[in-house]
């Protein structure tokens, strides 16, 4: 499993940004291993994630 994702970073207006790197390992049918970092960053505004705002 991978560890608990970071805390977010918070600005001056409120959002939150997150930034969270994996390495994930491959290796293919030769027997040769590859490693990809992979970073993935996320950004939401206060009071705006997983709420649904009807229409």
């Amino acid at each position: 499993m991978f560890p608990p994702p970071p805390h977010p970073l918070v600005d001056s207006s409120g959002g939150q940004r997150f930034l969270v790197e994996r390495i994930l390992n491959h290796r293919d049918v030769n027997g040769i291993r590859t490693s990809y970092l992979v970073r993935w960053r996320g950004f939401h505004r206060r009071g705006t994630a997983g709420s649904l705002v009807p229409s």
